[in-house]
């Protein structure tokens, strides 16, 4: 078995796998921000630091330097799901190799593939980094390391691993097969996907030609949620479409605002609904991993500190001069927790467990010591 980690590993200004869908959804993104400074990603530190334990994992005859410091329990998770992977797919092409294939198997970290279009007097590059892969005669695996708890695009749906499936084949044009799956320990597993000749001859058509329009100096950018994500170019004077869609959305707003309808409503409740469990998912995911939603963190709020011993503080506010009034202005009594209470006390006093009266008895407690606030009407649909 041979193994690679060639160079050179720089994208430099040339369109890249990683942003495959970016680059479909919006052809003219690729120019616009290709020389732009990268956008900051708080998680990127932590994934950079397991990506290098886990390359330094996969080339123990190559050790230059020592082990790489990273969350080694997360580092160690995604080794064993590498390893399981590449026993698992080892295991679905043994009718296909030989020994000697098998020996001469080919295994690459943080590789970059490379391919290089001659266009009549115009040359134009295309690159897409492996974390890790594998050739065996004519089959390939690919593996993608995820270390964040974000749901991952599946293989079978994820344009920068179809990309790497064309750009492996660069290097090695006679598979027949190449199989590209997700390493990611947080999150549910998804089912690898296989790319046979004819699927790839498909995905390197489509390939060729985005790449083409994606280095097309007029090519029209079209802002999407998607491609926009990360573009280092949304919101600058290079994307001015964004620009104009943000000023639009913001007149929108104040129209819709402006102009409620039933439909309008009903929307504004149910977004309401999602908006709050979207909340809670992103606290619960940012509660396990601090930098799994780049851009976003948990943010304390002051603890809430409930009076346990209101005697003790009366006694030490009357110390000061308080007067027993000003003291019990200052108290909020929670009618639900008399009611309780007196009512414990009732069955207590009487030893039977329906107190009888009740409402009469709650009626003469309330009279003249409440007050009624009323509040504003809630906003119901009509049936």
């Amino acid at each position: 078995m041979t193994t690679t980690t060639d160079n050179p590993q720089e994208r430099g200004l040339w369109t890249s796998a990683s942003g495959a869908l970016r680059d479909r959804l919006c052809p003219g993104s690729h120019i616009a921000s290709r020389d732009l400074p990268e956008l900051p990603r708080e998680d990127a530190e932590k994934g950079a630091a397991v990506h290098a334990w886990l390359h330094w994992k996969r080339m123990p005859w190559q050790r230059r330097a020592p082990e790489p410091v990273c969350d080694y329990e997360l580092a160690g998770r995604c080794w064993d799901m590498e390893c399981k992977a590449i026993g698992a797919w080892l295991a679905s092409i043994e009718g296909r190799i030989n020994a000697e294939e098998l020996a001469s198997m080919v295994t690459y970290s943080e590789k970059r593939f490379w391919l290089v279009l001659h266009l009549k007097e115009v040359v134009i590059k295309h690159s897409g980094q492996a974390d890790c892969a594998l050739v065996c005669g004519q089959h390939a695996l690919i593996l993608d390391s995820k270390s964040g708890w974000l749901e991952a695009v599946p293989p079978q749906s994820n344009e920068q691993l179809r990309d790497l499936s064309v750009l492996i084949g660069t290097e090695h044009p006679v598979l027949e097969s190449v199989t590209v799956q997700i390493v990611q320990p947080f999150a549910e597993p998804n089912p690898p996907a296989v790319y046979d000749r004819h699927d790839l001859n498909v995905a390197h058509l489509q390939l060729v030609d985005r790449i083409k329009q994606s280095n097309d100096p007029f090519a029209p950018r079209t802002p999407h949620p998607e491609a926009c994500r990360f573009c280092k170019a949304k919101g600058t004077n290079r994307c001015p479409e964004t620009q104009n869609a943000v000023m639009k959305l913001s007149q929108t707003q104040q129209s819709l605002i402006a102009n409620p309808t039933k439909e309008l409503i009903q929307a504004a409740k149910l977004a309401k609904v999602i908006a709050e469990q979207i909340l809670e998912v992103a606290r619960t995911l940012l509660e396990k991993d601090p930098n799994c939603i780049p851009g976003v963190t948990l943010k304390p709020n002051p603890s809430n500190r409930p009076v346990t011993n209101p005697q003790e503080l009366w006694a030490r506010c009357a110390a000061h001069g308080m007067t027993l009034a000003q003291f019990m202005s200052c108290v909020t009594v929670g009618k639900g927790a008399i009611e309780d209470t007196l009512k414990e006390i009732i069955r207590k006093r009487t030893g039977q467990k329906i107190v009888k009266g009740w409402g009469l008895t709650l009626t003469d407690l309330m009279d003249g010591v409440t007050t009624e606030e009323p509040k504003r009407p809630s906003v119901a649909l009509k049936d």
